[in-house]
């Protein structure tokens, strides 16, 4: 039976797609990659929860292939880490690397629990990570500051084109001159360049000796000649700290949030802070900084399609948000006072004790008192047992 010429050119059309989508599927699997952040305490810990159940919840992870890591220092705690696994993390502790302690030159401003300059060098642990697929560097790494989140997937960052160089970035909002952003940064994992970094540090001379700086100084040439297109899109990200700018209205922070893949908390508006330090204009953004703490309340066993709907709800429903976080509330609650399953329900109250006093609106003050009551009553039904 002869087949019509139109349905076998359909056919080949088929195959030919097929063929190309198998082949891209096998160029993936080649490409070793990674999204990794970095905490130095608990704080930054229960934050790098939140991006870690967001990025598992768009898609990355297990998922796509795509490896989770998060670099820890001594200071996070076991019930942190544990935690951290739990999202989806793969945790690692490193040890701090210290720029001065060669006689480098230049300062480093006095740390503070958001931002401490000189522990930020731990961040070069990440050149030296490799993949669990075939034990080599990393052939794509994305580095994202432990305060922020994911909105959306983040495919787009993982294009062949931000990976040609040493390292690439988008520009700093707040410079005309154009400087590399450190806190999303895309590179090929490479063991020697630490050392190289470091070694620039104790030579030179840069700005508050902040990581940021002295890549940006090491990096200078060839930053500055690299092409738009090899640039991470400025739309892509964006940092809370730009909603003070001056000329930034309430609507165009939105538009520009709305946009964006990924929402960093950057500067001295952290959520775990809200609504405490906020400035006039920056209050659009409060709506996700209640999504981050309900991201981080969800019990977990809620559903990856629950945050996600959340996220991307948000931007045109910012109303939700409030409502989100306190249904979260009311299931940490639940899950707290549970007595169905006693184990499950000790471990919930472990979880909320770590995370209760980063949630403001007076959330997390409640969680407190639920979680006392709760632990007291578990006490007395112990007692009655024995």
């Amino acid at each position: 039976m002869a087949i019509h010429p139109g349905v076998l050119r359909v056919m080949c059309v088929l195959i030919a797609l097929l063929t190309w989508s198998l082949a891209i599927e096998a160029a993936k699997q080649k490409q070793t990659r990674a999204i990794v952040t970095y905490a130095t305490n608990d704080v930054y810990a229960m934050s790098a929860v939140v991006l870690g159940r967001t990025l598992v919840a768009v898609g990355h992870g297990a998922e796509d292939k795509t490896e989770l890591i998060v670099l820890v220092t001594a200071p996070v705690s076991s019930g942190a880490r544990t935690l951290l696994a739990d999202v989806g993390w793969d945790v690692l502790e490193v040890a701090p690397i210290d720029p001065q302690s060669a006689d480098a030159k230049g300062s480093i401003p006095q740390a503070t629990e958001d931002r401490d300059l000189n522990v930020e060098f731990g961040k070069l642990h990440a050149w030296k990570l490799r993949s669990k697929k075939d034990n080599k560097p990393f052939r794509r790494v994305l580095m994202i500051d432990a305060d922020a989140y994911a909105k959306r997937p983040l495919d787009e960052l993982f294009h062949s084109r931000f990976y040609r160089g040493t390292v690439t970035s988008r520009y700093e909002r707040r410079s005309a001159k154009g400087i590399l952003f450190g806190g999303l940064l895309a590179f090929r994992a490479d063991p020697s360049f630490p050392d190289s970094v470091l070694e620039f540090a104790r030579t030179h001379v840069n700005t508050g000796m902040a990581l940021q700086g002295v890549l940006n100084d090491q990096l200078r040439e060839e930053w500055v000649n690299k092409p738009d297109n090899e640039r991470i899109p400025m739309w892509t990200h964006y940092g809370a700290s730009a909603c003070m700018l001056s000329g930034n209205t309430a609507a165009s922070v939105h538009a520009d949030v709305a946009q964006a893949l990924i929402l960093d908390f950057q500067g001295v508006a952290k959520p775990w802070r809200w609504p405490e330090v906020t400035f006039p204009v920056c209050a659009v953004l409060t709506s996700y900084a209640q999504v981050w703490a309900a991201v981080l309340l969800f019990p977990l066993a809620t559903k990856h399609l629950t945050i996600r709907s959340m996220l991307e709800n948000v931007d045109s429903l910012p109303h939700t948000a409030e409502g989100m976080l306190s249904l979260a509330s009311q299931l940490a609650q639940q899950g707290m006072t549970s007595q169905d399953d006693p184990a499950a329900a000790a471990k919930e109250r472990a979880r909320v004790r770590l995370i209760a006093k980063h949630v403001g609106w007076g959330v997390g003050a409640e969680l407190l008192r639920v979680l006392e009551a709760a632990e007291a009553g578990a006490g007395v039904r112990q007692q009655e047992e024995e």
